[in-house]
């Protein structure tokens, strides 16, 4: 009978691949805990996307919002019917997870089921910050590292990882569901409207948003590995929970190839050279 961090693992390995081969490469005693943190990410993100009514959402959504309540109670209802909520449960119980981290990322959820788009690039960031920010600071705490330094690092990796989501997401967004995630400042600074993005017109206006966010992200990438350079010997794992930032840099490289084209299918593709590219970095001295 497998176990319920089985089920997270395997949600996340079909889900999102690059941070379940993340997750893979954390010590054993951690992996399991993240990969319920990164199922409950998943799971999450998703609902905006299968649902026609907002209430719905919200219901789903408060499911898991009662069940991080809970798990800081003896209340363990449901628990043994969903292996989610019971591996998510025991990481919380076993690592002292922070409460405030998880609620901010339903939290967050829950405010993105009622706007259509970020209206500024500091909408996204903010957003970025509690949804893969949170992620990263349970992941951090799971490692028992405490560091400011270390903190400002997260929130700028968070940002970036925001940024290339949102990136890839405009072909599928604009095919399958009808929807623009780019903030509605940029679109209008050069002149792109949603309408342009959903019939893949204007590609011109639209690289030139894509070279400006493609920008923002690097540089939160390159800032946030900055910042922990020079922590790796005092914390070894960090260079582990901050190998997120290998898939990040590794989409903002293809983006560049792709001359900024969004709509180009590489950037749907998976990097095949990415499990190397882990072991390299873990080789090296720094980040």
């Amino acid at each position: 009978m497998s176990s319920p961090y089985d089920y997270c693992l395997e949600v996340v390995r079909k889900r999102d691949y690059e941070h379940y081969l993340c997750t893979l490469l954390l010590p054993s005693p951690q992996r399991s805990a993240v990969f319920a943190l990164r199922a409950l990410n998943v799971e999450t993100a998703s609902v905006r996307d299968h649902i026609t009514q907002t209430q719905i959402g919200e219901r789903k959504l408060g499911f898991w919002y009662d069940i991080i309540r809970r798990a800081y109670t003896t209340d363990n209802r449901i628990l043994l019917e969903h292996p989610l909520a019971l591996a998510l449960t025991l990481s919380i119980r076993e690592y002292n997870l922070s409460q405030s981290w998880l609620l901010r990322l339903i939290n967050a959820r829950m405010r993105e089921l009622t706007i259509g788009s970020f209206k500024e690039m500091s909408c996204l960031e903010e957003y970025s910050e509690d949804t893969h920010g949170s992620i990263l600071f349970l992941t951090l705490e799971t490692a028992g590292i405490k560091s400011i330094e270390i903190d400002h690092a997260a929130s700028h990796l968070a940002k970036a990882a925001g940024i290339v989501t949102c990136l890839r997401a405009v072909a599928p967004l604009a095919g399958r569901r009808g929807r623009v995630g780019i903030p509605i400042s940029l679109l209008n600074e050069y002149k792109v409207s949603q309408q342009d993005v959903l019939r893949r017109s204007n590609l011109s206006g639209l690289r030139e948003v894509a070279i400006v966010m493609g920008s923002i992200a690097k540089l939160h990438l390159e800032k946030g590995i900055s910042l922990v350079s020079n922590q790796t010997q005092k914390y070894p794992l960090i260079k582990r929970v901050f190998l997120c930032s290998v898939v990040y840099n590794s989409f903002l490289n293809r983006l560049e190839r792709s001359n900024f084209n969004l709509f180009d299918n590489r950037l749907q593709s998976r990097d095949g050279m990415l499990l190397f590219r882990f072991i390299i970095k873990l080789i090296k001295k720094k980040l």
